[in-house]
């Protein structure tokens, strides 16, 4: 069967009335959607200050990494260091002044910096040992905060939380459902 016919007969059953077209592109992207999340997500963190060294090809430019889904362990350490996150002063911000939302982002930076450079070495490792204190450094040095952004972006949609809640009301509904049994 040629893609048009499956095309032909998807928009025949959605005009019957059985499937709508709405229905078939949410299906088809809930398959995309977690597919490409499984294939690992491609990124790139350049050194923002070369050497000579660097001119002379003698050490890389940039580095790359593959963000791939988190393993038990690293989603553990993301996310109790997400948690960890503090929003200082974000109280009065609605009434605040241009100086009180520069204090507000300064006291932020000075408070979370720090956590955000583990969660970007947590999600580009994805190991049991987690990030060496060398590699914090250069995600210190060289990631820029449009970066910091969209790889934290990457990351955060790696933390499959729904998954993980699913497996644990399945494992409770299993716990209870034996426990039911034996009364």
């Amino acid at each position: 069967m040629t893609e048009e016919k499956v095309l032909d007969k998807d928009t025949a059953s959605a005009k019957s009335g059985a499937v709508s077209e709405e229905d078939v592109n949410k299906t088809a992207m809930a398959d995309v959607v977690p597919t490409l999340l499984q294939k690992g997500t491609d990124v790139s963190i350049y050194v923002a200050e070369k050497n000579i060294l660097h001119k002379w090809n003698i050490l890389e430019s940039e580095r790359k990494f593959t963000i791939t889904p988190f393993r038990l362990g690293p989603l553990y350490e993301i996310s109790h260091r997400l948690l960890s996150l503090e929003t200082v002063g974000i109280d009065n911000l609605k009434d605040a002044k241009d100086e009180d939302v520069l204090q507000f982002g300064l006291k932020n930076i000075v408070a979370n910096k720090d956590i955000l450079v583990e969660v970007i070495g947590w999600g580009l490792l994805n190991t049991k040992a987690g990030p060496s204190k060398r590699l914090l450094r250069f995600i210190n040095d060289n990631v820029t905060v449009d970066e910091l952004l969209k790889l934290l972006v990457i990351i955060v949609s790696y933390v499959d939380v729904i998954r993980f809640l699913a497996c644990t009301v399945s494992a409770k509904k299993t716990s209870l459902l034996g426990t039911e049994k034996s009364k």
